[in-house]
C-alpha cells in the first residue's frame, strides 16, 4: 500500500491501481483502499480508471456498503464522461438492487440531476426528483423541494412554483432548507411583479435569519424595491421580468430589458440593470461589451 501510495503522489495512477488491489486482497477490511482510490480518481476527474476501478470493485466487494460505493462512483464516473444514458441506468440500477430509503433518495437526487442539468429534460427529472417525496426522512429531501421549485420556474409556471413553496413551508421536514424556501418564495412574488409582497417577505428573511445566507441578497432586492416602488414602479417590473429571464437562460431578452433601464436612468435602478447588463454579458462571452458597461459604472461613481 505505501508503494502504491507513492505511485499515486507521482501521478502513475495505473500502477499505484495495481499495487492498490494486491494490498487490498492482503486488508481485513477489502475494499476499503481501492474505494479511497476511485474517490481520488473521480475528485481529478480521471473518469475512465474510476470507472475501471469501482466496475473492478462491484465484482469483489464483501460487504453491501462497499458494493453501493462502488456503484455510486461507477454512475458519477459514467456522468463525467457524459454517457449519460449509462449513468442513469447504473442509478436505477442501485435504486433496485439496494431497497434502502436513502440510498434510493440519493440514486434518484442524481437522476434527476442528469436530467435537469446535463440533458435539459425537465419533465423526466421532476418523475425522478418526485420519487424522494414519498422519502421524507432522507437527507436528500430538503434539497428536493428546492430542485423542483427550480424546474417550475425554468418551465415558467410561477403559479405552481408559488404553491409549492408556500406548501414546502408549511413541511416539517423541510426545516433545514426554511430560509433558503422563504426566499425563493420571495423571488417568485417578485418576478411575478407583486412587489409589495416580495418586499415584506424579504423584510422577513432579514428578521428571522440574520446571519442567513440569503441576507445579504434579500437585503440588496428590497433597496432597490423601497427606492423604486412609487416613482418607478413599470422599471421594477421589468427589472424583475429581466431576473427571471436571466434565470430561466433567455439571456438576449433579459439584456435587452436591462439595457432598456439602464438607458432609462432611473434612480438605483439604472445602475443595478447596467451590473446586471454586464454580469450576463460576461456570461455570453462578450467580454468587451461586459468591460465597457463595467467601465460606464466606473466613471460614475469615481
Amino acid at each position: 500500500k505505501l508503494y502504491g501510495d507513492l505511485k499515486l503522489k507521482k501521478g502513475e495512477m495505473e500502477q499505484a491501481f495495481e499495487l492498490y488491489k494486491t494490498a487490498d486482497l492482503l486488508s481485513p477490511s477489502q475494499g476499503e483502499n481501492l474505494l479511497l482510490f476511485a474517490q481520488i480518481c473521480l475528485k481529478r476527474k480521471s473518469y475512465e480508471l474510476s470507472l475501471k476501478v469501482s466496475q473492478y470493485l462491484e465484482g469483489t466487494c464483501q460487504s453491501v456498503e462497499c458494493s453501493i460505493e462502488a456503484r455510486l462512483i461507477s454512475a458519477s464516473s459514467f456522468a463525467g464522461l457524459e454517457k449519460y444514458n449509462d449513468a442513469l441506468s447504473t442509478y436505477q440500477k442501485l435504486a433496485q438492487d439496494f431497497p434502502i430509503r436513502e440510498v434510493q433518495a440519493q440514486a434518484y437526487f442524481q437522476m434527476g440531476n442528469i436530467c435537469l442539468d446535463n440533458l435539459k429534460k425537465k419533465d423526466q427529472a421532476i418523475l425522478w426528483y418526485g420519487k424522494i417525496l414519498p422519502l421524507k426522512e432522507t437527507t436528500l429531501y430538503p434539497g428536493t423541494l428546492i430542485k423542483l421549485g427550480e424546474i417550475y420556474l425554468l418551465k415558467d409556471q410561477l403559479d405552481s412554483a408559488l404553491t409549492h413553496y408556500q406548501k414546502s413551508l408549511k413541511d416539517p421536514q423541510a426545516e433545514p432548507v426554511y430560509e433558503e424556501l422563504s426566499f425563493c418564495l420571495a423571488e417568485v412574488y417578485f418576478y411575478k411583479g407583486d412587489l409589495e409582497q416580495s418586499a415584506e417577505l424579504y423584510q422577513k428573511i432579514i428578521n428571522d435569519f440574520p446571519k442567513g445566507m440569503f441576507v445579504n441578497n434579500s437585503r440588496e432586492t428590497l433597496n432597490l424595491i423601497k427606492d423604486n416602488l412609487d416613482m418607478n414602479r413599470p422599471f421594477l417590473k421589468d427589472f424583475s421580468k429581466a431576473q427571471l429571464l436571466e434565470y430561466q437562460g433567455n439571456f438576449t431578452e433579459a439584456e435587452k430589458l436591462f439595457e432598456k433601464i439602464a438607458q432609462a436612468k432611473v434612480s438605483t435602478l439604472s445602475d443595478a440593470a447596467l451590473m446586471e447588463q454586464s454580469s450576463l454579458l460576461r456570461k455570453e462571452r462578450d467580454f468587451k461589451a461586459s468591460i465597457l458597461a463595467y467601465q460606464s459604472l466606473f466613471d460614475k461613481f469615481s
